[in-house]
């Protein structure tokens, strides 16, 4: 689990904020029931484990967004 609140208290930051971009791309995860996903923290689900380090690379500022599929470079 992922507590937003550390993060907060760690870094001086809005989770909710600084995260937008990467919460919003969160969202198919959470709706396909791999990841529990609501205003104060994350919890991949069994069904994501795999998916750990995908979820990981949505919050890696070095990393841009794209539509091409990493899935298979992760699994």
């Amino acid at each position: 689990m992922l507590d937003f609140k550390e993060i907060e208290a760690s870094f001086g930051i809005n989770f909710n904020n600084y995260f937008a971009e990467s919460l919003e791309r969160l969202k198919p995860l959470a709706e396909d029931d791999l990841i529990s996903l609501d205003a104060s923290s994350i919890t991949v689900k069994d069904g994501g484990r795999l998916l750990i380090r995908s979820i990981c690379m949505m919050f890696d500022a070095y990393l841009k967004p794209s539509s091409e599929i990493r899935y298979s470079r992760i699994i």
